[in-house]
């Protein structure tokens, strides 16, 4: 009787386990290695103009006059247009989008956003809702509302976009870079927490991407390069969706109330998507980069062995050790093979944190103090596998925060050093983490 009951309590823990897909992705989500951001958001160019001239000469000149003299060239231009064209000529598009240009270089990303809703009102009602000549103003206009932290309109802005592209089903390089970029911004408002605890999206996002990828892989002739970016993103997605907490501990507020993709979803249906990926998700995402590596056998060396170190990252992140080690070591086969040991020493020679990918966590808020940021020097050993042992704050920005960072580093699965052909242990690993709340 004992037996069975032991028996049924391992059949249990097996059960749990596997429904529990993955420890939160703690690393990039709550923690970082210390460094300081820089990001840079270029004005589109404005319909008609060549590259370099963004903004316009009309607005280059008007920055050097006096303040109160600033508006009257645009408003000049904008009321002998209207004389021409009337209120809705075509003609006022470009000095629209001039003016616009200056008032979010001096910083009026209000008055900009109003002035840029003016001109694409004026672009679809002469060109039409889906006409691809709106894309500039639309551009800069979502550019406008990231300046303003106007989020919830960028989102909006982000849905018309890949619906002006037939939620990426229209053909060519344009619709794949749109697709792409869309993705990446459901990435970005996830990880911003404009959605709270909702799932819906980055599940959507999933159901997206995977329905791109086989829109393309049903094509006679597959482009490397499109297959490559799609997969990597659909890993990006499953990264994200498989490192938060287990849906079993959320008992409501898994949907936003918005739809993305061109789909709706109920809270039932989110969870039962959830429930499916925290089983088969580490399966799914080994099986998506083993058929990229596949797509990439005539690719140079040096790309074999990147998906192949992408591989043993994904099994190492899902404690799928023993599948971990055997990528890796071919990467390094693969490296050698091709005389690649500059890049071997750069990729395995230092153990690294895992998700290794600063484009999952884009977007992610960072909540620093008055005092400035929490900044945590830590030492600790790492094991052959990969294991943090042996952790201790050596020095802290900011009190109280010690075990909170301890906790969350033992955590965290590291890609291991490897040298030789073979992983290696290190003592006395010393990092700097930023504390991201």
């Amino acid at each position: 009787m004992q037996r069975g009951v032991s028996l049924l309590f391992i059949i249990f823990l097996v059960q749990v386990t596997a429904a529990q897909a993955h420890l939160p992705a703690l690393f990039g989500r709550d923690f970082k290695l210390y460094t300081a951001p820089t990001e840079l958001h270029p004005l589109p160019q404005a319909p008609g103009q060549s590259d370099g001239d963004a903004g316009g000469d009309e607005a280059a000149d008007v920055d050097a006059m006096p303040a109160s003299e600033k508006a009257a060239p645009f408003d000049a231009r904008l009321d002998d247009e209207e004389q021409l064209g009337g209120p809705y000529g075509q003609g006022l598009v470009e000095p629209l989008y001039n003016k616009a240009a200056y008032l979010q270089r001096q910083g009026d990303h209000e008055d900009a956003i109003r002035v840029l809703q003016q001109a694409l009102h004026v672009s679809r009602i002469n060109d039409g809702l889906t006409s691809k000549q709106q894309l500039p103003i639309l551009r800069a206009l979502m550019q406008a509302y990231r300046d303003a932290d106007e989020m919830r309109m960028l989102d909006q802005s982000w849905e018309y976009m890949f619906r002006l592209y037939n939620l990426g089903k229209e053909a060519g390089e344009d619709a794949q870079t749109v697709s792409l970029e869309y993705l990446q911004w459901q990435r970005e408002a996830h990880n911003s927490g404009m959605d709270g605890t909702a799932r819906s999206r980055m599940v959507q996002a999933y159901l997206t991407n995977q329905r791109l990828l086989e829109e393309l892989l049903a094509q006679e002739q597959v482009i490397y390069e499109r297959l490559r970016a799609l997969s990597l993103s659909q890993l990006y997605n499953l990264y994200l969706l498989l490192g938060m907490e287990p849906v079993e501990s959320q008992l409501d507020g898994l949907t936003s109330g918005y739809n993305h993709g061109g789909r709706g979803s109920s809270g039932d249906w989110v969870r039962h998507r959830m429930e499916r990926l925290e089983l088969s998700g580490a399966v799914e995402g080994e099986n998506l980069l083993n058929q990229l590596i596949e797509a990439a056998s005539e690719q140079p060396y040096a790309e074999r062995a990147a998906l192949y170190r992408e591989l043993g990252d994904w099994c190492q992140w899902n404690s799928r050790y023993k599948s971990a080690d055997t990528a890796y070591r071919e990467s390094v086969r693969l490296l050698r093979e091709g005389g690649e040991e500059q890049l071997l020493q750069r990729w395995l020679h230092e153990p690294v944190a895992l998700p290794d990918e600063e484009e999952i966590w884009f977007g992610a808020p960072v909540i620093d103090s008055e005092a400035g940021p929490s900044v945590l020097t830590v030492r600790f050993d790492l094991s052959q596998r990969g294991d943090v042992r042996n952790a201790e704050v050596v020095q802290a920005s900011v009190e109280g925060r010690d075990v909170r960072m301890l906790r969350m580093l033992r955590e965290t699965h590291f890609r291991p050093r490897w040298s030789n052909g073979i992983p290696e242990g290190v003592l006395g690993v010393e990092r700097q983490y930023h504390l991201l709340d």
